[in-house]
């Protein structure tokens, strides 16, 4: 179950990295200029853009639940 769960997290999070690089070069090819993708980068993870970072946080929260059951196995494993 260890191994599978590694993966799961391994996984999900390079989906969740992909999706975000994927949106930007998207959405870059769809500006006028190299400076509106720059504008926009800085809009979206701006650290007052607090939907950006809820829904980031949502997408991650499997990546957070599968890690803390994985350590909570691993604690229960070595307290044998």
């Amino acid at each position: 179950m260890g191994f599978v769960l590694k993966w799961f997290i391994r996984i999900w999070l390079s989906l969740c990295i992909l999706l975000n690089v994927a949106w930007i070069a998207i959405y870059g090819t769809a500006t006028p200029s190299f400076w509106a993708v720059i504008d926009y980068i800085q809009q979206m993870y701006s650290p007052f853009n607090v939907v950006t970072h809820a829904l980031n946080a949502l997408l991650l929260s499997p990546v957070l639940i599968a890690y803390f059951w994985q350590e909570k196995r691993n604690k229960a494993k070595y307290d044998r």
